[in-house]
């Protein structure tokens, strides 16, 4: 759900600067649940099965048993994070986040066509840096009047969770794997690396991350979104130089999802999704001011000197 990210910095917050600091004292649980936590598995379009539910007040009657009773039930032998990992559909655990097996990963946004999508362009994404010289760029137009709709990821509303983007896609750009050869376990925190420019003076960088099914199905995993102006901060915005390249990073939060053989995997870019995220009116000025905004005209780089990528904690 939303605040996804928010507990995992809570938890690390605390392991580094708690009066009692060590492992086992602080416990985090992250299950495929939306935010009220009730007795069904489905979310989104997905059935996670039965064993994706827990009885959480016997696992916090557990945890304050021991720590307000001083009951020897073994919670203090537990591991610190327990996780449930998606496309396996079973629980792990580890002994901190990130997972100390974890290794970051770097897939580029490449040429070709992996005649998968019926997107803007059907991109490739692979493991092997780009290597072609010059401005080489996929590109589109962000109206602010006519923006990408929302569909699915880790907010409050009735159609949050896992749902297939690929009514969607034909508006964005995308890039997507090859068919998987052997299992891909992501399970981290995520990010992208754009280089990318706009005409516009603000603009919006959306990317998610879906898993395709052989049928074609663009399952949603993760997503993220930066508001180009707060690239630096939230303090103190800067406006876009009109057509000048530069490098942002949008954060995806966090998953623990394993893309089996015969999937693939896709990313997809935009500058909207709406309403989940407020449209950027793209004009530099407070958006909830603004009656009106400009078209944008926007470009995402994948040449060797400006090879953008997503950076994946591959298990």
């Amino acid at each position: 759900d939303v605040f996804l990210q928010s507990t995992l910095n809570n938890f690390m917050g605390v392991n580094e600067h708690g009066r009692s600091p060590g492992k086992g004292n602080q416990k985090i649980v992250i299950g495929p649940w939306r935010h009220a936590l009730s007795a069904s598995t489905r979310l989104g379009q997905l059935d996670f099965g039965p064993q994706s539910i827990l009885d959480l007040t016997a696992l916090e009657l557990r945890w304050f048993d021991h720590w307000l009773k001083g009951v020897d039930n073994g919670v203090d032998a537990d591991k610190p994070v327990k996780l449930f990992a998606m496309g396996i559909n079973r629980w792990r655990e580890f002994d901190e986040w990130p997972p100390a097996e974890i290794s970051f990963t770097l897939f580029y946004l490449s040429e070709g066509s992996s005649g998968s999508a019926d997107s803007l362009n059907d991109g490739v994404l692979t493991a092997a840096k780009p290597d072609q010289h010059g401005e080489v760029f996929d590109e589109y137009d962000s109206d602010p009047e006519n923006p990408v709709r929302s569909f699915g990821g880790g907010h409050l509303g009735d159609d949050n969770g896992p749902q297939d983007q690929r009514d969607r896609e034909n508006r964005v750009l995308t890039y997507t794997t090859a068919v998987l050869e052997q299992p891909l376990d992501v399970t981290g925190p995520v990010k992208a690396v754009l280089h990318a420019s706009s005409t516009a003076i603000d603009t919006d960088w959306i990317v998610r991350i879906t898993d395709v099914w052989p049928d074609g199905t663009s399952m949603l995993i993760c997503d993220g979104i930066l508001r180009a102006r707060f690239k630096d901060s939230f303090e103190v915005p800067i406006s876009l130089v009109p057509d000048m390249p530069m490098e942002f990073e949008v954060g995806l939060w966090a998953t623990s999802h394993v893309f089996q053989v015969g999937h693939r995997m896709r990313v997809a870019i935009a500058s909207s999704g709406f309403p989940r995220w407020d449209r950027n009116w793209q004009t530099g000025r407070n958006n909830a001011y603004e009656t009106s905004g400009v078209v944008a005209h926007n470009r995402i780089f994948r040449d060797a000197v400006r090879a953008s990528h997503v950076v994946l904690p591959v298990l």
